[in-house]
């Protein structure tokens, strides 16, 4: 089942305090106020969320069910990123080829991130609800993906290339590798964020991936743009990243449809700490506003050496459920 929307306008929050900062949706650092707010809690338990089995349609039916839309997406097969041993099931190249879809599994690794919904996490960050990825954008729908940065596309997109120069422009457009991966149906796979030294200058602030719904079709409001993304061992403690940010748009604007999904420095060296394997999270919203264009941006330092390999994009989920942690 998805999150239904709370019958009263207004759901009083009431928080107990937490040290641990989160992912925001401003740009602007904010401090964790750990839910679970026992109001909201009381919501989503009339509303039938806590402790429920995930529709795995992203409406109800069995895992799996469903079949490709006309919005660029079909169903994500919930067990074929991890085994039940917690162990990758993938069998590509990347450093992590898998991607755990169940968090209640006491298998699986640990997945947090930050899920929003307007400017309130309703899942990971401290939420104890996870996420299940149960439909996400797809090639064989429709959907496709290109790479960029800065957050532009189109026409401005084209503009910084021809500023980079042949180069740097081939530096760019190759700086994710087998983008296709992120659209491929499977949480096995994943595209491959990788940053060299010559991009991060002045001209380059981030780096892109963007998913695009086939015209005319749109997600609507209510469902989901979420990123299953995970970090290779070790990388976030050695606090190179800077942010990890989630935007959608609608047609050809630049702005987004809603305030972006900012995990800052802070809230990526805690997704790491204690951790001796690959990190995984997911990052986004369940949107408010349609789009038809998500895209997912990585930033670092500049830095005098290469990163190289520092985030995989297993697939940009559209539709999702939430299953209360244990």
């Amino acid at each position: 089942m998805t999150p239904k929307k709370v019958a009263s306008a207004t759901v009083a929050l009431n928080y107990a305090s937490s040290t641990k900062p989160i992912g925001h949706s401003s740009g602007l650092t904010m401090k964790t106020q750990r839910l679970l707010p026992i109001t909201l809690l009381v919501s989503l338990l009339s509303a039938g969320l806590v402790g429920c089995q995930a529709d795995f349609d992203g409406s109800s039916g069995s895992p799996g069910s469903g079949g490709p839309g006309n919005d660029g997406s079909g169903p994500i097969d919930p067990d074929d990123g991890i085994g039940d041993d917690g162990t990758p099931t993938g069998d590509g190249t990347n450093t992590d080829t898998g991607f755990p879809n169940d968090p209640t599994n006491p298998n699986y690794p640990v997945v947090d991130g930050i899920i929003l919904e307007e400017d309130t996490p309703i899942a990971g960050d401290g939420t104890n609800f996870g996420f299940v990825c149960t439909r996400s954008a797809q090639s064989t729908a429709g959907a496709t993906t290109e790479v960029g940065a800065n957050g532009l596309a189109g026409d401005t997109l084209t503009g910084l290339l021809n500023s980079l120069g042949g180069n740097s422009a081939t530096d760019l457009l190759n700086s994710v590798g087998d983008k296709e991966l992120a659209i491929d149906g499977t949480l096995r796979t994943a595209s491959t964020f990788t940053l060299t030294a010559s991009l991060l200058g002045t001209a380059i602030d981030s780096l892109d991936q963007s998913v695009l719904i086939p015209e005319p079709a749109s997600i609507p409001a209510g469902r989901y743009a979420v990123f299953a993304v995970s970090f290779p061992p070790g990388l976030l403690d050695l606090g190179l990243l800077t942010s990890v940010t989630v935007a959608t748009y609608l047609g050809d604007s630049a702005t987004p449809q809603e305030a972006p999904v900012v995990l800052d420095a802070t809230a990526l060296d805690l997704l790491g700490t204690g951790l001796t394997g690959p990190t995984y999270a997911v990052i986004g919203r369940r949107v408010t506003q349609p789009y038809d264009r998500a895209t997912i941006s990585l930033s670092a330092d500049v830095l005098a050496a290469d990163v190289g390999d520092a985030m995989f994009v297993h697939e940009m989920c559209t539709d999702g459920a939430f299953v209360s942690m244990p």
